[in-house]
């Protein structure tokens, strides 16, 4: 019963599509199109699909399931009808299964698996979809079809392009063993690829040992739930740009690139590990790429990994990100190596009992992101100048109003904006004109208060020249 429970979000979009309301005649149409084949029917195109599909799921008695346990009803020969629209239960209609229509119209060639229509775009599948075995050849396209439950194209051949732009898998997504070929044509390699172009994966996918023997092009995709690339083989040129792993990804041995080609390109930009509206350390978010094989680096200066909050890493984050640290060092990816440091460092003050070094970690995350930032270290600046002036003010010969009254208050901004500026620092300030004016008596409070805004200043403009260096590769 609970496998049947699906989550509001697919509820949401489900109750979004179904109602839709059709005409008489489309009601007609679906219940002549409910007794062909599924092949047979997406033969018929879009329209007739869908009008079929939200039929299905509008027709109040149309499915039935076992009473359970107690028995069965008399009234009904021992079944039940359920109404498919309930709020809390959704019981899918029978799977949707192509494979088996495939081996009926080969009944005589069971080896023969080709499946003879691939133009699925905007098609919406009212129930789980099985494409196993089968093969496209020629242009597949999936372009914005919803699959409110799970497909399995495990083993499945695609020759030729295929795309799946912008198609939404709101329950599991098998594409374990399959192969995306250029087809028989080895001059059309370069031109054909597999797009999954921004399309959303809710619930897990498996490309367990798949071949892309094409350009793969996952730019945009997004995982909410674990991924599994374990063994796949990309041969061509790939793009994960801006991909959104939002739950743990396996990438145990899988092999990037083809040494036979002259040709690479691996893009890894903006992608991202990870998701702060949904963080669990439990999710192992942290790629591991120990076991990956790359024929060309790909450059990782613009992969971010999600802060994981104090003490709140996975165990296991040192050794993948060392891993990642070290190819950036590799690929000569500076900005990437300086990030994954810091996330070594971070992953490091939650494991050492040095509670010195954990708290040495803190305070260089802190006041500059572990010298990432830019902006931290200037506004510690402002805040330290800041501070200073009120502390300056209170060791002073005159009350807050004097100052404002003689108007010595900018010689008072001046002198201790002159203690944040290192370069103009203490020796000159206690001598000038303006300490002789403001601090009169005994110089040893304000002697110590200008050796600590120094030091303070020192520190955070040696962080700020830091992080420039980072960003900017200063030698």
């Amino acid at each position: 019963m609970n496998d049947m429970i699906k989550s509001d979000t697919a509820l949401d979009r489900i109750r979004a599509i179904t109602q839709i309301k059709l005409s008489v005649a489309d009601i007609n149409r679906a219940i002549y199109d409910d007794q062909l084949s599924h092949l047979a029917r997406a033969k018929l195109g879009v329209h007739r699909w869908n009008n079929w599909a939200i039929w299905v799921f509008n027709h109040t008695y149309k499915y039935m399931v076992p009473i359970g346990e107690g028995g069965y009803d008399p009234f009904s020969n021992g079944m039940r009808f359920i109404n498919c629209t309930d709020d809390s239960v959704f019981f899918p209609p029978p799977m949707i299964d192509f494979t088996a229509d495939i081996k009926t119209e080969n009944s005589n060639d069971e080896d023969t698996l080709v499946i003879t229509y691939s133009d699925f775009r905007g098609f919406f599948f009212p129930a789980s979809v099985s494409f196993e075995g089968l093969e496209f050849n020629g242009r597949v396209i999936f372009d914005g079809a919803i699959f409110s439950d799970w497909v399995n194209f495990n083993s499945a051949t695609f020759n030729g392009n295929t795309n799946f732009m912008k198609t939404i898998f709101y329950d599991l997504a098998n594409f374990k063993w399959a192969k995306f070929n250029s087809g028989n044509v080895n001059s059309l390699r370069a031109l054909s690829k597999v797009s999954f172009f921004c399309a959303k994966f809710n619930s897990m996918t498996n490309f367990t040992e798949a071949n892309f023997s094409i350009i793969a092009d996952f730019m945009g995709a997004t995982f909410k739930n674990s991924v599994d690339f374990s063994k796949s083989v990309f041969a061509d040129s790939s793009n994960f740009t801006g991909v959104e792993f939002q739950s743990s990804v396996n990438l145990d041995r899988v092999n990037f690139g083809d040494k036979d080609l002259s040709v690479l390109n691996i893009n890894l930009d903006y992608v991202k590990f990870g998701d702060k509206g949904i963080f669990d350390p439990n999710r192992d978010y942290i790629p591991d790429f120990r076991q990956t094989t790359f024929t060309l680096l790909p450059n990782l200066d613009y992969v971010y990994i999600l802060d994981a909050p104090s003490n709140q890493y996975p165990d296991n984050a040192m050794h993948k990100i060392r891993t990642l640290r070290s190819m950036a060092i590799e690929a000569h990816n500076h900005l990437g190596e300086k990030r994954f440091f810091r996330h070594e460092l971070l992953a490091r003050r939650q494991n050492t009992p040095d509670r010195l070094a954990s708290v040495m970690i803190s305070a260089y995350e802190l006041s500059c992101e572990c010298g990432l930032s830019i902006g931290r270290p200037l506004l510690w600046l402002l805040v330290t100048w800041a501070v200073f002036t009120v502390l300056y003010l209170s060791v002073s010969n005159w009350s807050v109003a004097e100052i404002w009254h003689y108007d010595y208050g900018a010689s008072l901004i001046h002198f201790s904006m002159l203690n944040s500026l290192p370069i103009f620092g203490l020796g000159k300030s206690l001598t000038s004109d303006t300490a002789n004016l403001l601090f009169q008596g005994d110089s040893s409070i304000l002697f110590f208060l200008t050796l600590v805004h120094n030091i303070l200043a020192i520190v955070f403009s040696f962080l700020f020249f830091l992080a420039l260096r980072t960003h900017f590769k200063i030698k």
